[in-house]
């Protein structure tokens, strides 16, 4: 996926309601977030994201908005905390992330958000990544 398509997705995922950074994220400029500010105190306005800058090979925190870094929904530990946060967006725990072969007609595969045999999203998108967006958008009680 290519950095624009990246920063596209990370702006529309720190705007879901449902959206917190969660230590093991890593962040579009490469820096992995090792502490965020709890769940529930991030409404009180900035919150502390700590990240660490392999450029300078040390910890940096600061307070900030959680519109000012974006994550990068590439990176695997990134994708699972999305993951998580879909969960507790729907408030089921046998969510999943689930890829769907294409059929023999010339459909093609794509991801999809589960629970059991059952579709949240309706609709296969190309990315696992776009699965998650897709389902934190759309949880119930968002409103863009």
């Amino acid at each position: 996926m290519d950095r624009d398509k990246l920063k596209r997705l990370g702006e529309r995922a720190i705007a879901c309601r449902g959206w917190r950074w969660v230590a093991g994220m890593m962040t579009l400029d490469g820096e992995l977030a090792v502490y965020a500010t709890p769940p529930g105190s991030e409404d009180q306005g900035p919150h502390l994201v700590q990240v660490f800058d392999e450029r300078i090979e040390r910890l940096r925190g600061v307070w900030l908005h959680k519109e000012q870094i974006l994550p990068d929904l590439s990176y695997p530990s990134t994708l699972g905390a999305m993951l998580a946060l879909v969960r507790a967006a729907w408030k089921d725990d046998t969510l999943a992330a689930t890829y769907h072969e294409g059929e023999d007609d010339g459909v093609a595969g794509g991801w999809d958000i589960t629970a059991g045999d059952f579709s949240i999203l309706g609709v296969q998108v190309a990315t696992e990544a776009e699965a998650l967006l897709l389902a934190l958008e759309f949880a119930p009680g968002f409103k863009p």
